[in-house]
């Protein structure tokens, strides 16, 4: 999420991470409401993959997504844990993690398809969440294997984004535009 922060800082006058602050709060408080099998699902910087991922294919195909869309983004994937640490309370822990998965990729999905499209909202940003959120959470399930499954999934991540953009010329891809003018697709 810093990295996101960072990233809006750079590109926009107001960094998304001041937009966050709140969420951030309401996480502390839903962590002291958890259980340990809730803290390791939601205390993991995993969900990084899913914005750098989401960022770099906005950015070769120059969708302009703005940080309130990020912000929108980010909701949707704390919707997830958010309602998991309440519902596993009331059936089994997975059973929430299927009702939890299904209502975060559809707030995703739904959201994107207005502000991109549904083709780049059901298939790249759906099936990067249901990479970076739902598979790497449910390999919190193989105790001892989590972290060899998030480290396969970040080298498997930077080389898919190293293949993607290895002709990019990023000097040309982030000069700055006149006021007005339209990207190339």
């Amino acid at each position: 999420m810093a990295a996101i922060g960072l990233l809006a800082a750079v590109t926009y006058d107001q960094p998304l991470a001041m937009l966050l602050w709140p969420g951030f709060l309401l996480m502390n408080y839903v962590y002291s409401q958890l259980g340990f099998a809730g803290i390791a699902f939601t205390d993991f910087g995993w969900v990084f993959f899913f914005f750098f991922v989401i960022f770099i294919i906005t950015t070769l195909r120059g969708n302009d997504l703005h940080p309130m869309n990020y912000f929108f983004l980010a909701t949707a994937f704390f919707a997830f844990h958010l309602l998991l640490a309440y519902l596993v309370d009331h059936i089994s822990i997975h059973l929430a993690f299927v009702v939890c998965s299904a209502v975060s990729v559809f707030l995703v999905v739904s959201y994107l398809r207005l502000v991109v499209g549904l083709r780049f909202a059901a298939l790249e940003a759906g099936l990067a969440q249901l990479i970076y959120l739902v598979l790497f959470s449910y390999a919190f399930f193989f105790k001892g294997f989590t972290g060899l499954a998030v480290t396969i999934g970040a080298i498997l991540t930077l080389f898919v984004v190293m293949q993607m953009t290895g002709r990019v010329r990023w000097s040309e891809k982030f000069a700055s535009k006149p006021v007005g003018a339209v990207s190339p697709l």
